[in-house]
């Protein structure tokens, strides 16, 4: 393994946990009784389907 092996793996590792860390905070701070459906954030579309 070379050091740009290591670097990518260190950096992956710290960008897993960095994501980890605000997945946490969000799902600490969810209220399913305030949350969006899918429909009322993206609504329907209006192109016609090919």
């Amino acid at each position: 393994m070379n050091s740009s092996d290591l670097t990518k793996v260190i950096l992956g590792s710290k960008e897993d946990q960095v994501l980890t860390d605000i997945a946490d905070r969000r799902m600490a701070t969810f209220d399913r009784k305030t949350a969006k459906t899918h429909a009322e954030v993206w609504g329907t579309s209006k192109r016609s389907k090919r």
